[in-house]
């Protein structure tokens, strides 16, 4: 009966090593989030979203691969759920200006002009230098014809960034 157990045991354990080295280690989230950049680079973005997705399963509390699987979606034309990520990507890292200023932009894309406004306010907020939020403020409160505030925020860009290209109808 002993050698009985013995021999089943061994059979396990021979299973059990086989398993081990024909099953792929789990990729780390960074490895996962290397890749995704990559395939966003290459305009994979199904195969990014992917990438990212694993990533935040891996890791769900770095607002970096919500935000990058929000610049996914966004590429994708899936502007509801690329503002839901970064949102989420806001939440865990509330001082970095960028997830604001893209989500401004998805915003200005859906036709949401005031709350884009406030998205670029918050990123300026955070990062006082913020040109591009400047800029597209400007763009979009010209749009609105409240030019006097569309020239303050191109003015503001232009102290950033000297020699800065304004758009017609701005500063």
């Amino acid at each position: 009966m002993l050698k009985r157990i013995a021999v089943i045991a061994a059979a396990v354990m021979i299973t059990l090593t086989l398993i081990a080295c024909h099953t792929k280690p789990a990729k780390d989230a960074e490895t996962l989030y290397n890749e995704g950049n990559e395939q966003l680079k290459a305009h994979k973005y199904e195969l990014a979203v992917v990438s990212f997705s694993d990533a935040v399963k891996a890791s769900p509390d770095d607002p970096r691969y919500y935000f990058a699987r929000a610049n996914a979606l966004f590429s994708m034309g899936r502007k509801e759920d690329a503002l839901a990520d970064y949102d989420k990507s806001i939440s865990l890292s509330p001082k970095n200006s960028q997830p604001y200023y893209n989500k401004g932009n998805v915003l200005v894309s859906l036709g949401r002009d005031e709350e884009a406004i406030a998205s670029y306010d918050k990123a300026i907020e955070v990062n006082p230098g913020h040109v591009k939020a400047y800029f597209n403020k400007g763009i979009v409160l010209n749009k609105l014809g409240r030019k006097a505030e569309a020239d303050v925020a191109f003015k503001k860009a232009e102290e950033i960034s000297p020699g800065l290209k304004m758009p017609q109808g701005g500063n």
